[in-house]
């Protein structure tokens, strides 16, 4: 659930961050957040941001990207370069509201394989 500790300014700034996106997604704005989010791990789908569309009674929709020519940095998340004039491939998901699943968990798996199974198919193509 999205309810930071008191007290803490990391969690204040968390705070503050939620409700600007909660404030942007009621005001009808689209928000593009990363899968794994800030800490990891790579490629595991962030169970705060399904709860965070939950709250906010909104949808989501998977993107991956995948590109020809790339340099995958050796970082936690193998956080990717691509090179100009490149040929990529950006694919979306279907729309999801987390209404019609059995929890935010089942949705985060859903979503997860989505991502990784269109990113692995393009890269293959690629």
């Amino acid at each position: 659930s999205i309810n930071p500790k008191k007290g803490s300014t990391k969690n204040k700034k968390s705070l503050t961050a939620i409700r600007q996106i909660l404030k942007t997604l009621h005001d009808g704005s689209m928000v593009i957040l990363a899968a794994d989010g800030p800490r990891g791990p790579a490629h595991k789908m962030n169970t705060k941001i399904t709860d965070l569309v939950q709250k906010a009674d909104t949808s989501i929709v998977s993107v991956s990207i995948s590109a020809k020519y790339k340099k995958e940095l050796k970082t936690w998340d193998k956080f990717q370069i691509f090179f100009p004039f490149n040929k990529i491939i950006v694919e979306f998901g279907s729309i999801m509201a987390p209404k019609n699943f059995n929890g935010t968990q089942e949705l985060n798996i859903i979503l997860e394989d989505q991502i990784n199974n269109n990113m692995e198919k393009n890269d293959n193509i690629l």
